[in-house]
């Protein structure tokens, strides 16, 4: 299973955001996620999982992509990512805020269906 989430991000504090944001919201992601699970990711070499952090131009909005490789990384690390109501976070090395405005499923499809 191919799962793919974007979460829409709102920049309260005005804080620097740029491609390095990515670094900082994988820690948030991995504290989102079950400790033992993060655990197991960080001894994989392969993760079944990929996430990235952009500026939409056309949108002017910030966008943290999160795609999971497997119906396991879909359950464990884009479920909670989308059914968490809280909607502030604090970037600890930013020692700022950011929200989440808007969060969608963009894809989810089966590898057989591809």
């Amino acid at each position: 299973m191919l799962t793919s989430v974007e979460l829409q991000i709102k920049n309260d504090d005005n804080v620097d955001l740029n491609y390095h944001t990515g670094s900082l919201l994988h820690g948030l992601l991995m504290q989102k996620i079950q400790p033992d699970y993060a655990e197991e990711l960080h001894y994989n070499i392969l993760k079944p999982y990929s996430q990235y952090f952009y500026y939409n131009k056309l949108n002017n909005s910030y966008i943290w992509k999160i795609n999971a490789l497997t119906e396991e990384a879909s359950e464990k690390i884009i479920k909670p990512s989308i059914s968490d109501e809280k909607e502030k976070y604090y970037l600890e090395h930013k020692q700022k805020f950011i929200s989440i405005e808007k969060k969608e499923i963009i894809s989810a499809q089966s590898y057989k269906s591809i």
